[in-house]
């Protein structure tokens, strides 16, 4: 792998080589079983054959062990494609000098990690990779509090514990909160988006007291109603404080509280991760999420996306971030590092959500165009071109109104006894 270019401030360029800096490395890494993480780990192996050895920390699940989780998705995900054919009959064999699975939970202390198990990696660990957190926006936010912020917290009390290791961390860049400005890359513990100052362990004390406050007072016992109203008062402590969601907040908490830790470290801020741009190939993502739902949505007869046509969509292809991290961990290994790393496209080759829709509007052309489309595709729904809607555009179609049309039709389904109506 050729060096590649790292802008470690806007009036110098650094040439970083990760095959050079990474080779003979010892790593730990968590969420390598995620999106980011999988496609990271592929990639290096890849491009980085030479790198040491690479420790993944893997919660077991109630039947199935660390090592045979990762056992299958090394078999079977399509991020480990190259990986495999580049080495054939002998991948098997490649894994078992390069990686080591161990069992352990980021969200207990020291990730789960016994003595013996520490005093064997202390002296060989370079740095430590943290990709493990939750990632959806609105989670129920006590498991945000244990995952994205005290799993960090743990992971950074670990690096501690091996004396030549820095820690690289996987965050946002929303942790800049709800703000129309030039945001520094540094973290400065204790200070909101919206320029409150805030104690982080304090704040993460009175997140947990109100969530188990409104448990108490709840005068249900349905958990998806419970977890409902946590998400509300996690929602508007966050909104206090200029965050935007319980995800933004919780990640920014964590930041906060490993700025306060004694440990060498930096922080990558991707935006919205998306399908790749050419690893493991070109157009590949994970499961459902992000812009896959409004692509299918649109696709039909919803023609309408609520959105500024004019506002930046700042999406980023998830091998980008994976070759992005590599050139950040060089970086902080050769010691040429930045404190925060922000990965994302809008400065330098903005995508506006009128563009985007734009381009889907051409795909789905082209998908319906194909010679075995159906004739309602070809003659009919080719030709019904989506488009941005504001905010209150129009009663029925704007976003109070779908949500009207959604929350009637749920009352509807609610209130149906299917069993009347249905064998």
């Amino acid at each position: 792998m050729a060096a590649e270019i790292l802008v470690i401030d806007p009036g110098k360029a650094e040439v970083l080589s990760p095959t050079d800096s990474l080779s003979g490395k010892h790593l730990f890494v968590t969420g390598v079983t995620g999106f980011v993480g999988k496609v990271w780990l592929s990639e290096l192996l890849y491009r980085v054959p030479d790198v040491a050895h690479v420790y993944v920390l893997i919660r077991p699940s109630k039947t199935v062990s660390p090592l045979k989780r990762f056992e299958r998705f090394a078999e079977r995900s399509p991020a480990f494609r190259p990986l495999r054919q580049a080495h054939g009959a002998a991948f098997e064999s490649f894994l078992r000098q390069r990686i080591t699975v161990l069992e352990g939970d980021v969200t207990e202390p020291l990730c789960g990690l016994d003595d013996d198990a520490l005093a064997r990696l202390s002296p060989q660990i370079d740095a430590v990779v943290h990709f493990a957190g939750l990632t959806d926006f609105d989670p129920d936010p006590l498991k945000a509090l244990e995952i994205n912020v005290h799993g960090a917290v743990e992971v950074g009390r670990l690096t501690q514990r091996f004396p030549k290791a820095k820690l690289l961390h996987c965050s946002t860049c929303y942790v800049a909160g709800e703000v129309s400005d030039t945001v520094s890359e540094s973290i400065e513990s204790g200070l909101s988006p919206n320029g409150q100052r805030f104690d982080p362990v304090a704040e993460c004390d009175a997140l947990r007291a109100d969530c188990e406050q409104a448990d108490a007072e709840s005068e249900t016992q349905d958990w998806r109603e419970m977890k409902r109203v946590r998400i509300e008062v996690g929602r508007r402590r966050a909104n206090a404080l200029g965050w935007a969601n319980v995800y933004t907040y919780t990640k920014a908490l964590a930041e906060h509280l490993l700025a306060t830790q004694e440990v060498e470290m930096s922080v990558i801020r991707p935006a919205v991760v998306e399908c790749s741009r050419s690893y493991p190939f070109p157009g590949w993502n994970e499961g459902i999420n992000t812009s896959g739902p409004l692509l299918w949505f649109l696709s039909g007869v919803f023609r309408f996306l609520p959105c500024q046509g004019s506002h930046l969509f700042d999406v980023v292809p998830v091998d980008t971030v994976s070759r992005a991290t590599n050139l950040a961990l060089t970086a902080l290994l050769t010691g040429s590092t930045g404190a925060v790393y922000q990965l994302g496209s809008s400065q330098t080759n903005p995508l506006t959500f009128g563009r985007a829709v734009e381009l889907s509007n051409l795909a789905a052309r082209r998908y319906m165009n194909r010679d075995d489309a159906k004739p309602l595709e070809r003659y009919v729904l080719r030709h019904l071109d989506s488009q941005p809607r504001d905010w209150d555009d129009t009663p029925l179609m704007s976003v109070p109104g779908f949500k009207r049309l959604s929350g009637g039709i749920k009352r509807t389904m609610n209130a149906l006894s299917l069993s009347k109506v249905a064998p």
